[in-house]
């Protein structure tokens, strides 16, 4: 899935972190930026801490595409989408999850957002929706294959 979405992530440094693309809201006519940085492989304590952080940041990636505006919303909000995304994606892929890291990071950015009620409701919707942007660059859309005039039944009955 990572290679799907044509994400632009070069290896280096000693922290992982996403390069808004340059100018400001400049997407996708920028003229930098919009790149994922992760250190080495190596420097990870394992393939799977190496995986949730390049999805956590991935999903960082995604804000432009799916119209979140991270100046709008926060950064602590930024933050919450992003790891949450990260743990959906990592469930929906099937892959191990230590929950003890997402746990610890989740709760020092929830600490934060304690003034608002309705911030962890938001953070999940928004993480939901990135979560689906990136899961289609691997998954057929549900409805592929169906007749004209069938869709609508379908979606009906999965409601």
């Amino acid at each position: 899935m990572i290679a799907a979405t044509g994400a632009e992530i070069k290896h280096g440094g000693d922290r992982a972190f996403y390069s808004l693309p340059m100018p400001a809201a400049s997407w996708p006519n920028h003229k930098t930026g919009d790149t994922i940085t992760m250190p080495a492989r190596s420097r990870f304590d394992s393939p799977e801490v190496y995986l949730e952080t390049c999805l956590h940041e991935l999903s960082h990636w995604a804000e432009v595409r799916v119209d979140w505006d991270r100046s709008q919303h926060g950064y602590a909000m930024g933050e919450l989408v992003a790891e949450i995304s990260a743990c959906y994606l990592a469930s929906e892929l099937g892959m191990p999850i230590t929950l003890e890291q997402h746990a610890a990071y989740l709760k020092s950015w929830c600490d934060g957002m304690k003034d608002s009620s309705s911030f962890i409701f938001k953070a999940c919707s928004m993480a939901s929706k990135t979560t689906d942007f990136l899961l289609s660059f691997v998954r057929p859309e549900e409805t592929e294959g169906i007749e004209e005039g069938e869709e609508s039944a379908v979606v009906a009955t999965a409601r």
